[in-house]
């Protein structure tokens, strides 16, 4: 999930830049379209969730580890 969200960053700096060249005009800037935003947004989250799944996985894959570790025969 956080390695499919490596391309959808680039397609969103890439369209954002593209939004940014054309709509430059006398040193003001337009505000962004809302499909620029959401899909900010919806990536922006996306990265979070992945973040913290793997955060998740991480801590029960220790505490699994330091289980057998501390288990008496």
């Amino acid at each position: 999930m956080l390695a499919a969200t490596v391309p959808a960053w680039a397609v969103l700096f890439y369209l954002a830049s593209e939004f940014e060249k054309d709509n430059r005009v006398w040193g003001y800037e337009a505000s962004p379209p809302p499909y620029l935003i959401g899909g900010g947004w919806a990536i922006l989250l996306t990265t979070l969730v992945a973040l913290a799944l793997l955060l998740i996985d991480h801590i029960s894959w220790r505490r699994r580890q330091n289980d057998r570790t501390n288990q008496t025969d």
